[in-house]
């Protein structure tokens, strides 16, 4: 079953899998999330570096968060 659902979350953006897409980890597992083209990355991001994210989640067969805004902590 397909669900959307607002979340705002906080962890790191473990690795990059492609221009707007990142694995998403907050220390209790890993998600794909998905960058809106609005956001620009101006601050260096790595592994270390401590995210929180508003955006929807999207269940389904490959779970995902939809990031509508960003903010380095």
């Amino acid at each position: 079953m397909f669900t959307e659902k607002d979340v705002v979350v906080e962890g790191n953006l473990l690795r990059q899998t492609r221009a707007d897409q990142f694995i998403f980890s907050d220390g209790s597992g890993e998600i794909m999330v998905e960058l809106d083209d609005d956001i620009r990355l101006t601050t260096p991001i790595d592994q270390t570096t401590k995210v929180r994210l508003f955006g929807e989640f999207e269940g389904g067969s490959k779970p995902e968060i939809e990031v509508e805004h960003l903010v380095v902590m």
